[in-house]
């Protein structure tokens, strides 16, 4: 009777350690393996610093028109051609890096250019004049940049922007305001990029866009006018 009972004993304490086993590796292959932790991508942020200049942008044609007795014009005295001349000028902005591809920028922009008149077809024949009136341009904008391709140092990138445009008059003391936008193709190319300091890469960026004005010193009737421009700047990436 006492053999009996220690053999089931044993039989017994056979079958827990078999449970025991069976169910620790069960338990070791269906349990998650522990993934690690990506790391957080740090976003680049780069400072742009240049030279900026616009072409020129045509604002209408006018006649000067002496009236016949009907009220009808029956000479024309002269033709005029208005336009905002040719500027330059620098700009500075901060860029931010939103994805792998896409980045905002915020900038201010301060340029020299003028109105321009040219007086031609004269009545009395009298030679062509030019007439020209100085004006100050500064403008802030925000941008959008896609850098379509990026391979080594050089990348390509398409850029929009649009913001707000002041004109001052020569002396200061006129003022017409408006909007302003542009919409372009440039590149960029580091020529360091594992510097030491603050400034980790720097190189060169250089963009060609067409600018986009409403409003803002007009001398004919266009309330919206297009022209070329374009930007070389240095690259500070950080």
């Amino acid at each position: 009777m006492r053999l009996a009972g220690c053999v089931l004993a044993i039989a017994v304490c056979q079958a827990f350690a078999l449970a025991s086993i069976t169910f620790a590796q069960t338990a070791g292959t269906t349990s998650p393996k522990a993934t690690p932790a990506k790391a957080a991508v740090k976003k680049e942020r780069d400072v742009t610093i240049g030279a900026v200049f616009s072409g020129p942008v045509s604002q209408g044609t006018a006649n000067a028109e002496e009236l016949g007795s009907s009220g009808t014009p029956s000479v024309t005295l002269f033709k005029t051609e208005n336009q905002m001349a040719p500027g330059i000028g620098v700009d500075a902005a901060f860029g931010f890096q939103l994805s792998r591809k896409l980045w905002f920028e915020a900038g201010a922009r301060l340029m020299k250019t003028g109105l321009r008149t040219n007086i031609t077809n004269d009545f009395e024949g009298a030679s062509g004049v030019t007439i020209d009136a100085p004006v100050t341009r500064v403008s802030a904008e925000g941008a959008l940049l896609w850098y379509f391709r990026n391979k080594g140092k050089m990348a390509w990138f398409v850029r929009g922007s649009g913001g707000v445009l002041s004109d001052l008059s020569g002396d200061g003391t006129v003022a017409e305001n408006g909007f302003i936008g542009s919409g372009g193709v440039g590149f960029r190319y580091w020529w360091r990029t594992n510097g030491k300091g603050a400034f980790k890469r720097v190189g060169l960026r250089g963009e060609f866009k067409a600018l986009v004005q409403s409003g803002g010193a007009s001398l004919g009737q266009r309330s919206t006018s297009i022209g070329p421009a374009g930007a070389v700047h240095l690259v500070f990436g950080y």
